[in-house]
């Protein structure tokens, strides 16, 4: 068995949202009209201060519904163009990291939310080797409104990252994950060494108590595992409402 690294997209390999990006390009090949959507300028502002939240992942959840017609092969160019753009924003430490990753052996695996169209080319440009995303359903070569698998969020992450693993010799529990997400717990819980890059706010919070935590416990891999299985105890069950873990066609969390 090896180990992997799992870095989360927005706001983790990327400095902020990649849903503009993803905009421009749709309505740039004709999947989108030209005109903007009421409020999306605002939702997209409010990721980058504070991160996700469950009214955004449950829009986010919806979306496949919003693409049902699609062209796959024009959503495919959309996310060529949007690579092209997003990918000079990757910030330097994002690269350097996802560089150590791979001089040291471990296979790096973007793992996000976005639809796996999409976010594809990005991921290859940013020298991913695998990529777990969320994958719409296809029939006669457009979307037809269905979620394929996996709502690649919280739970629905983690399972996903368990299949991947599985089927790849990839020893989750020795591997890295990187996330802003406080729904990104569990996978982070998961792993041997978790890495949380929340909003200013969230991280202050969760610095203080993680300093707490390692006079009590000491700094190891271990009591840092433990720290965020604490902190996922407090996140209960809330990341369902949207992910709907139990939803027979999303398949067991």
């Amino acid at each position: 068995m090896t180990a992997a690294a799992f870095f989360d997209l927005d706001r983790t390999l990327l400095p902020g949202a990649s849903g503009p990006a993803f905009s421009r390009a749709l309505r740039q090949v004709g999947v989108l009209s030209d005109r903007a959507i009421p409020g999306e300028g605002a939702v997209y502002k409010l990721f980058d201060l504070i991160g996700e939240t469950l009214p955004s992942m449950f829009l986010a959840r919806q979306a496949a519904r919003a693409a049902k017609g699609w062209s796959v092969e024009q959503v495919r160019e959309a996310g060529e163009l949007a690579a092209a753009e997003l990918d000079g924003a990757v910030p330097g430490f994002a690269r350097l990291a996802v560089a150590q990753h791979r001089d040291e052996g471990r296979k790096v695996v973007v793992a996000t939310t976005s639809p796996v169209d999409l976010v594809r080319p990005l991921a290859e440009a940013l020298g991913a080797d695998e990529l777990i995303a969320t994958t719409y359903g296809v029939r006669d070569g457009r979307y037809d409104g269905t979620i394929d698998g996996r709502f690649v969020w919280g739970p629905g992450k983690l399972g996903a990252v368990r299949d991947w693993a599985a089927v790849n010799g990839v020893a989750v529990e020795e591997s890295w994950a990187y996330s802003d997400s406080f729904y990104d717990f569990p996978l982070l819980n998961a792993v041997g060494t978790p890495m949380f890059y929340g909003s200013r706010f969230i991280n202050e919070a969760i610095h203080r108590l993680l300093v707490a935590w390692i006079h009590q416990q000491g700094d190891t891999p271990h009591s840092r595992k433990g720290f965020f299985e604490q902190l996922d105890a407090f996140r209960g069950n809330l990341s369902c409402y949207v992910c709907q873990t139990c939803d027979v066609s999303a398949g067991p969390g």
